[in-house]
């Protein structure tokens, strides 16, 4: 089963998204600062879709919230195939950083 990592995949254009891929048969883990809206969508791609679905608190401002969700993502899954980016973040006053998660 492939895997899809969306940020912000809650609302919008990220639970179209995640809709999408889920209709696809992929199996999705979706990122939000609420825990609340992300638990509510992966227990609504389950459902309707019947693939398996994570989520992960995720702040972009904070590297170490983002190491901890990928490193996460890949201890429930086992791998990753695709990273949909779609969360908002300016990134100033951010670094860059590359990992061998």
């Amino acid at each position: 089963m492939s895997v899809v990592f969306i940020t912000g995949g809650c609302a919008n254009t990220g639970l179209a998204t995640a809709k999408l891929f889920a209709s696809k048969g992929w199996d999705v883990a979706v990122s939000s600062r609420d825990s609340k809206s992300s638990l509510a969508t992966t227990e609504m791609l389950k459902k309707e879709y019947g693939i398996n679905a994570k989520h992960y608190v995720l702040e972009l401002g904070d590297t170490d919230s983002i190491m901890k969700a990928f490193k996460q993502v890949y201890a429930d899954f086992g791998r990753l195939d695709c990273f949909v980016a779609n969360a908002a973040h300016l990134g100033i006053g951010m670094g860059t950083f590359s990992t061998d998660v």
